[in-house]
């Protein structure tokens, strides 16, 4: 599985296949202790309309959207160039069903306009989000949508967390932010961690995740940029 495709696993796999995947999030999630996770997901899955990927002509975007397509979300792809869209558009023609918008945070007011319902999901990979992700979340908690995001910058997932956070429970938004490679895999390790350690009755006061490299790594334009605003 590439790791941007998660977020299309976890969140469902087309109307046709919820109950499913709720079934086996719902043991999965369980194993690990993640109530509170399974929870959140099962609520955004219950209650999901429309998905919106913003962003999708970037790099993330793209590997998102052909994820989406294949497995029949029907998602709205939207970007802020026709002519990106429409090139996205023809490479996933004979992918599935998709249709496209135009939106760019220089224009909060067409960011909002993507989203109808507060059933709608919002997926945002517009990067750094530091600098280019608060039109994204604020249009989520403006329609009281769900919005998750493939952020890893510690300050945006701040703000998240203790300024919108707070926004976002007046108004019914749901959010779920940093769901990317950045912190899924070590969220998950932690908790398998200190499921363990209490196990075996040494319950933890800390966890410390840790990534490395080996070998050689390529970073898209977007990841280089989001390293740097850190």
């Amino acid at each position: 599985m590439r790791w941007p495709s998660l977020v299309v696993v976890l969140i469902a796999q087309g109307s046709r296949r919820i109950d499913l995947l709720r079934q086996e999030f719902d043991i999965q999630s369980r194993s690990l202790g993640l109530s509170g996770l399974r929870g959140h997901i099962a609520r955004i899955i219950a209650a999901m309309g429309r998905v919106i990927l913003f962003g999708a002509t970037g790099y993330t975007g793209r590997i998102t959207a052909a994820a989406m397509v294949r497995q029949g979300l029907e998602p709205v792809l939207a970007g802020r160039s026709r002519a990106s869209l429409d090139a996205l558009a023809a490479s996933l023609e004979d992918a599935g069903a998709f249709s496209t918008a135009l939106a760019d945070i220089a224009d909060p007011t067409s960011v909002r306009a993507l989203l109808d319902s507060p059933n709608d999901v919002l997926v945002s990979t517009v990067g750094p989000f530091a600098r280019f992700g608060g039109p994204a979340l604020a249009a989520a908690i403006d329609a009281g949508a769900a919005y998750i995001d493939s952020t890893g910058e510690p300050s945006f997932v701040r703000t998240v967390f203790e300024e919108a956070g707070p926004r976002a429970a007046a108004k019914g938004a749901r959010l779920l932010t940093a769901f990317g490679y950045d912190y899924v895999p070590g969220n998950l390790a932690g908790a398998i961690a200190l499921q363990r350690a209490r196990e075996a009755g040494r319950p933890a006061s800390r966890v410390d995740v840790g990534y490395f490299v080996k070998g050689g790594m390529s970073l898209s334009s977007g990841t280089r940029a989001s390293a740097s605003s850190r």
